[in-house]
C-alpha cells in the first residue's frame, strides 16, 4: 500500500495487533527514505545541476520529530492526544484529496487507465475477500 494513511486503515481494520505490525512495518520503511533520500541528493549534486537541485528540508522535521518521540518527553496523555488529532487530520487529507478529483478529466485524459486501475483494484478485492474467507 502507498500511504501510511491506507496502511493504517487496512491494518486496523483486521485487528489492533495487525494494525500495529503493519504501522511497525510501514514506518520502518519510511524511515529508511531518509538516508536514501540524502545520498540520492549528493549523488544528484555531483552528477546534474547544483543550481536546481534543493536539498528536501522535510527530512530534518522527520528525523527531528523521531527522535523526539523516542525521548518519551511529552506525556502519554498528550501522546494520546496528538495520536488523535494526527489521526483525524489524515482523514481531512484523504477525504480533501477525494473531493478534489474530477472524474470528467479523468476520462478525457486515459480511459485505458481508469479502466486497468479498476480491474486492479477489483483484482486485490478479490484476493482479500478470497483470503479473508480462507
Amino acid at each position: 500500500m502507498q500511504s501510511i494513511g491506507h496502511v493504517a486503515a487496512s491494518g486496523f481494520a483486521m485487528n489492533d495487533q495487525i494494525g500495529e505490525w503493519a504501522m511497525v512495518v510501514k514506518m520502518s520503511r519510511v524511515v529508511f527514505l531518509v538516508p536514501l533520500l540524502i545520498v540520492l541528493f549528493f549523488i544528484g549534486r555531483r552528477t546534474g545541476n547544483k543550481d536546481k537541485i534543493k536539498f528536501p528540508l522535510f527530512i530534518f522535521f522527520f528525523a527531528g520529530a523521531v527522535y523526539i518521540a523516542q525521548l518519551d518527553v511529552f506525556p502519554h496523555e498528550l501522546s494520546d492526544k496528538l495520536a488523535s488529532l494526527g489521526s483525524f487530520l489524515m482523514a481531512v487529507a484523504m477525504a480533501a484529496i477525494g473531493v478534489g478529483i474530477r472524474i470528467k478529466p479523468l476520462l478525457q485524459i486515459s480511459t485505458k487507465g481508469i479502466a486497468l486501475g479498476t480491474i486492479v483494484f477489483a483484482i486485490q478485492i478479490l484476493m482479500f475477500v478470497g483470503f479473508v474467507l480462507i
